[in-house]
């Protein structure tokens, strides 16, 4: 671990094996790689930690949504849908 600390310093950063692993964290993401994928490769014990690490800019976000359908249901003929079918099974 030294060696790292001294790499670090050298470089003017502060915690450079933590940043290392926010930038890993950060990339799967960004790649498609699910939270609990992630999670999983860093070794956390709960997916609030991983979402600490895997820091999303607005690219990502704006891709996510992107991948909805063009055409057919929208976000609020799901959630009518979802209404219709709650209202049946009472």
């Amino acid at each position: 671990m030294a060696y790292y600390k001294r790499i670090a310093k050298a470089a003017g950063v502060d915690s450079f094996l933590h940043k290392l692993r926010h930038t890993f964290a950060s990339q799967l993401v960004q790649n498609g790689v699910e939270l609990y994928t992630v999670s999983k490769l860093l070794g956390h014990s709960s997916i609030q930690m991983t979402e600490i690490d895997a820091h999303l800019t607005p690219r990502t976000l704006h891709k996510a949504v992107m991948n909805l359908p063009k055409r057919g249901m929208t976000l609020v003929g799901v959630e009518e849908k979802a209404a219709i079918r709650t209202k049946k099974s009472l």
